[in-house]
């Protein structure tokens, strides 16, 4: 079997390993449990080095039709339902009665 030399960026030492597929560790064996913080929730102390971003709510639909939304041409009575907000109604080229037009949905609801 196959050894490669890769280089710590922690210790900045040469270590050995068994050459595998795949990325490349930036880090030797040694030094990965001096990098992992142990975290004790009753201990104030410790409380700022996990600084853990919490998740936000998303801003509002700014649409003027939020989605979900269905959708229907009076021509063809073909209905269409959409997952996402949209600012116009959709369009689609109808072609029941030799119209070929491209014609607007109108909207029947959610």
């Amino acid at each position: 079997m196959e050894t490669e030399e890769l280089f710590c960026e922690s210790c900045k030492k040469v270590w050995n390993r068994q050459k595998t597929r795949g990325r490349k560790p930036k880090i030797c064996p040694d030094c990965v449990p001096q990098l992992v913080v142990q975290h004790d929730d009753n201990d104030e102390e410790d409380s700022d080095l996990l600084d853990i971003p919490v998740a936000e709510e998303p801003p509002p639909d700014p649409t003027k039709y939020p989605a979900p939304s269905k959708w229907y041409c009076p021509v063809c009575s073909i209905t269409l339902k959409t997952y996402v907000g949209l600012n116009e109604p959709p369009t689609h080229p109808c072609k029941k009665k030799l119209l070929k037009k491209t014609l607007p949905l109108e909207l029947i609801g959610k």
